[in-house]
């Protein structure tokens, strides 16, 4: 079992500065495993209602899309892939973001441990969820690949760059509005809506390149499309073909960068707040 250490041991100063890394790791480890112990309990079946959400969301848009019979997809692209391909990592830029947002609130008893600092929290949550919608993502494709569903990976490099760059940006964009939510509660609402816009934006549920021109050029300002795209060019050989044109990276790597140094330099500059 791994514990954090004691308020004595954490309040010595006159340790060599060679150990300060892994005074570090563990007290990261210590939080890691106290969100787990706290969100999930002692037993798996915790863990494994993680899947009923994003499985829950990926049957009903098959559902619906079947019945419209309006797949507009490539015969080599399975669809039931394609749906988990941009809600699972979607779902973990979302939860990631919302999680950081409140790290502090859900662990502020811990704040009288001085080595402890606000962004151990927020990467503690952070981390959890990195873990989580990995395995959601792993056992996922396995099963579906056990049921007969086509699952292919021409390209394993694009999918976990994507879904790193996703943590990342759900990281950076958690630390950026934390102070503001901390202080303006009203905010957390106005966040959902925006959630749920880029949840319809972002190409989640649907092939960018089945839009209309005039709306595509439109959609392409949004960072989190280019990174959900270049996860599904990982699996799917005619997706990658379609998106050549359209796809840019580096404008996406941009806005995930912002969000972490915005993120980084708001919970120095605006400390105070959070801790309100």
């Amino acid at each position: 079992m791994i514990n954090i250490p004691s308020l004595t041991e954490l309040k010595k100063s006159t340790r060599p500065y060679r150990y300060a890394l892994a005074d570090w790791r563990q007290i990261l480890a210590a939080l890691l495993y106290r969100e787990m112990k706290t969100r999930y309990g002692e037993s798996s079946i915790g863990f494994f209602s993680s899947f009923i959400e994003p499985l829950a969301h990926i049957m009903v848009i098959f559902a619906i899309w079947a019945m419209m019979g309006r797949f507009g997809l490539s015969s080599e692209t399975d669809p039931v892939i394609f749906i988990a391909t941009g809600i699972i990592p979607f779902f973990l830029f979302r939860d990631t973001f919302t999680k950081t947002l409140k790290a502090v609130d859900a662990n502020r008893a811990l704040l009288t441990f001085p080595q402890i600092k606000i962004l151990d929290f927020a990467l503690a949550r952070a981390l959890l969820e990195l873990l989580t919608y990995s395995l959601v993502f792993i056992l996922f494709l396995l099963g579906a690949h056990y049921f007969g569903r086509d699952v292919q990976i021409i390209d394993i490099s694009r999918i976990i760059t994507g879904f790193l760059l996703l943590w990342l940006a759900g990281l950076g964009a958690g630390l950026t509005f934390a102070p503001f939510t901390n202080a303006f509660p009203f905010l957390e609402k106005i966040i959902g809506i925006v959630m749920r816009f880029l949840y319809i934006t972002s190409g989640v549920i649907y092939a960018i390149t089945k839009l209309p021109t005039e709306w595509r050029e439109y959609a392409l300002y949004n960072p989190f499309l280019h990174l959900l795209e270049f996860i599904r060019t990982g699996f799917f050989a005619a997706h990658a073909e379609n998106s050549v044109d359209f796809l840019n990276m580096p404008y996406a790597l941009s806005w995930t960068v912002i969000f972490l140094i915005t993120g980084l330099a708001f919970q120095k500059t605006f400390k105070p707040m959070i801790l309100e």
